[in-house]
């Protein structure tokens, strides 16, 4: 039988939207205490979060749109609040931790863009975490044979474009992450010789 057990062992980059903290779940949790809608007031906590969840589009701007009329949404107007980016899961807690105690030392938390409340975050962290934001194909270039884990289709669909080896873990609790799989990117993936393999975070537990 083929040793596969390399694959991937050299690093873990963990996408910190949707892994780490469910941001538009946080910020419809903080309208929702302000009684900013009559419909947020109705549904509890739990409804919120099992219709983040599902929702079918990745841009929360949409979900936000659909649940509550916002048409004007604009993360940009959030990235300052620590509420906005706080951790709900604790899956990458629980996967870093590993990690080091099996030796494995390059460990990073990436968003897609600059954030210094998140670089804030990373002493919530037991071990060290490194963090990296922007364009996810430099960031696995550079960390070649890393396992890198993500709901992200956006960035699953970057990971064709890049050009060393790394194993890529697909976080397939969102709807949303079924487009990968009906359009086809794990095949064109795994075509290109990427170990492509899934997981969820919600057995993992909340915070």
């Amino acid at each position: 039988m083929v040793d596969l057990s390399f694959i991937g062992k050299d690093g873990l980059i963990i996408q910190y939207e949707d892994i780490v903290s469910a941001t538009g779940f946080n910020i419809m949790k903080y309208l929702r205490s302000k009684n900013f809608d009559n419909v947020l007031s109705k549904m509890s906590v739990e409804d919120i979060l099992l219709s983040y969840i599902n929702r079918k589009s990745e841009d929360i701007s949409v979900w936000m749109r659909d649940m509550v009329g916002i048409d004007d949404f604009k993360l940009d107007d959030y990235r300052d609040s620590i509420n906005t980016f706080q951790p709900n899961f604790l899956y990458a807690f629980k996967m870093f931790d590993t990690a080091y105690k099996n030796g494995i030392r390059n460990l990073i938390l990436h968003s897609d863009f600059e954030c210094d409340v998140i670089r804030n975050l990373l002493g919530l962290f037991s071990v060290p975490i490194k963090y990296t934001y922007g364009d996810i194909v430099p960031v696995l270039n550079d960390n070649q044979n890393v396992t890198y884990i993500t709901a992200s289709p956006k960035n699953i669909e970057r990971c064709l474009h890049v050009n060393v080896p790394f194993a890529l873990t697909i976080c397939d609790d969102y709807m949303y992450v079924s487009k990968v799989i009906a359009d086809k990117t794990t095949e064109r993936l795994r075509a290109r010789n990427v170990f492509v393999s899934f997981t969820g975070i919600l057995s993992g537990g909340l915070i």
